[in-house]
């Protein structure tokens, strides 16, 4: 791997406290969470510690102060997703509570017998069950809504042309994933959303991709978007949802209790209630601020990098089996995830030997109940890793498969 780019990996990874208090550890389960930077935990401590109070709700100035931050941080998060009004995005809790939100919001208000929601199972579980949950929920009020699953292509993608037969006259919404958060593929849904009939609306998951390579959701061409702050280097407990003028009068108003703008009609104003979580908030604006810093397209080509150069070590060790993903496409990619299987070996047993060496990886199903593989390792990586981190993962990984007998577990 160019030594140029290690060396950018390095710099990065001294901006993280984790780091610097466990210099023994090689993070490599970064689908699950980001570390955090200074910059991030210096605006969470500053709020707690300097700025304190509630947001709007008091005629003195920490409570104006607080309010005011909060939407100069949703103006940047809205300019940073391609968002042209910042009113139609909400912070809630994560892509988690932002899907549900949306489910109940729409299934509740727009949903009718017998229509129809295209859902791909191998999803992560935030994306899926949310549907499924308010298709149970209308079902026990006399409404049948039918569930048609998107199928994948053997490398990890939409089967797009699969999508026509698929689609009939009843078919409402399309619900689907940026980037797949076991096979680390982008999925392509944007590439089909400009021939779609007007009336059906699209939501997509944009978690594994923020944060990652640019995203603008007008070039998208989505009518709806969730995702996490803490994949992107936020706080716990935040992020937010997106919905175009097209999806939100659908919407039935999910949220109610105090707001700060209680007659306005926004989107804003239909998800967000009650005391918001205000560091949470801010930490995810630092979070824009730092990625911008270091800038989306040398983050884009780092990842890409450092993608390839686990690929081809994965690739010389014995028993590799890669899932769909980098590990099968035809052409280059990544965007920092390979999953794979060893022969012989469960997934947990390498993850708990992997462990003992200071390396955390995700095994087994990862939050993806329908995939059709459950017993699988995966490496996600971000802009702190480096080569050195993936040598010294293949080599206990080598360690393993020559040294450990797995008749002997």
């Amino acid at each position: 791997m160019n030594g140029d780019l290690d060396i950018f990996g390095e710099n990065i990874k001294k901006q993280f406290p984790f780091f610097r208090n466990n210099s023994e550890i090689v993070f490599l389960d970064n689908a699950s969470t980001s570390q955090k930077p200074d910059i991030v935990l210096d605006a969470m401590q500053k709020y707690y510690t300097q700025d304190c109070a509630n947001s709007g709700r008091g005629d003195y100035a920490l409570a104006g102060k607080a309010r005011l931050n909060i939407e100069a941080v949703r103006k940047k998060v809205a300019r940073f997703l391609g968002i042209a009004r910042p009113n139609e995005l909400a912070f809630v809790s994560g892509a988690t509570e932002a899907m549900n939100l949306m489910a109940l919001s729409f299934g509740l208000a727009a949903l009718q017998d017998q229509d129809e929601i295209i859902l791909c199972m191998e999803e992560h579980a935030s994306t899926i069950l949310p549907w499924l949950n308010v298709v149970e929920i209308l079902g026990s009020f006399g409404k049948k809504i039918i569930i048609k699953k998107i199928q994948l292509h053997p490398v990890g993608d939409y089967d797009l042309k699969a999508f026509e037969k698929l689609i009939t006259s009843r078919t409402q919404l399309i619900v689907g994933t940026d980037v797949h958060n076991i096979y680390g593929l982008r999925m392509g849904l944007e590439k089909i959303v400009g021939g779609l009939p007007a009336n059906i609306l699209t939501i997509l998951d944009i978690s594994q991709s923020v944060g990652h390579l640019p995203i603008d959701v007008e070039k998208l061409g989505v009518d709806g978007v969730v995702f996490s702050g803490h994949k992107m280097f936020a706080g716990t407990g935040i992020g937010g949802l997106w919905a175009g003028s097209k999806l939100f009068p659908l919407l039935a108003k999910a949220k109610v209790g105090s707001t700060l703008v209680p007659q306005e009609v926004s989107v804003k104003n239909h998800f967000e209630a009650g005391t918001p979580n205000i560091a949470g908030i801010l930490s995810l604006g630092a979070a824009v601020d730092f990625i911008e810093k270091i800038g989306l397209e040398n983050i884009e080509k780092y990842l890409f990098e450092l993608t390839s150069y686990l690929l081809e070590a994965l690739k010389k060790l014995p028993s590799v089996e890669f899932l769909p993903g980098p590990g099968k496409a035809q052409c280059s990619m990544g965007f920092g995830i390979i999953s794979f299987k060893i022969t012989g070996f469960q997934a947990a047993d390498i993850g708990m030997i992997l462990n003992d060496y200071g390396i955390c990886v995700r095994t087994g199903f990862a939050c993806n109940a329908g995939a059709k593989e459950q017993d699988f390792i995966r490496v996600s990586l971000q802009i702190y890793n480096t080569s050195k981190d993936i040598d010294y993962l293949i080599k206990i990984l080598t360690s393993i498969i020559f040294v450990t007998k797995p008749d002997s577990w």
